[in-house]
């Protein structure tokens, strides 16, 4: 009917990101993830193109920068919200 939204940081992109940062190893002063989509998909029940969506989503806002990529797995570089928006 509408248009397409394409905008998806909606509260699920949010609580993903909380989610990578709740995870993430500190490392020469970066956030760092390594995770598989699937152990994001099970824990917000939700299915892989939904999560896959709302990580490119924040891979556009500049949240996340995937560094390695290999299958399913990315090890994700995540930015610190709070100092990023200073």
């Amino acid at each position: 009917m509408g248009p397409v939204k394409n905008d998806l940081m909606d509260d699920l992109a949010w609580s993903i990101y909380e989610y990578l940062v709740d995870e993430s190893t500190k490392y020469e002063g970066s956030l760092l993830v390594l995770m598989p989509i699937t152990k994001i998909a099970k824990q917000f029940e939700r299915n892989h193109r939904t999560v896959t969506r709302r990580l490119s989503a924040l891979k556009n806002e500049g949240l996340i920068t995937p560094i390695i990529k290999k299958d399913y797995v990315t090890l994700y570089s995540v930015a610190d919200a709070e100092t990023s928006d200073e």
